[in-house]
């Protein structure tokens, strides 16, 4: 039996939304994944593989390397941080009994 794909759902806010664009800009595959977000109370929510999240990460890199001001950089910065505890948390509590929302929730 095919297993499912592993899933990671995450919030942001309408500047860490912009920041996620803009990696898209160094070669991220993510618009479509950016274009779906459900606003919820004025976050977005997001849904997306744990595979492409993990790449997206790797271009917030590229994107805070190549920002154009310091603001922008701690931006991408604070955003690829959140992002890779989110990535360790979905990888830590594959076989846990806590759901991986609920400790980001606590943790990120």
């Amino acid at each position: 039996m095919k297993q499912a794909e592993k899933k990671v759902i995450f919030w942001v806010d309408k500047k860490e939304l912009k920041v996620l664009g803009e990696a898209c800009l160094y070669g991220a595959d993510a618009e479509q994944i950016l274009r779906n977000a459900v606003e919820e109370n004025g976050r977005y929510r997001i849904e997306i593989s744990y595979e492409e999240l993990d790449d997206l990460a790797d271009y917030l890199i590229d994107c805070a390397n190549n920002a154009e001001s310091r603001r922008q950089q701690d931006n991408a910065d604070k955003l690829y941080d959140r992002i890779e505890c989110l990535l360790a948390l979905s990888a830590k509590n594959e076989h846990a009994d806590i759901p991986p929302i609920t400790a980001a929730k606590q943790i990120c």
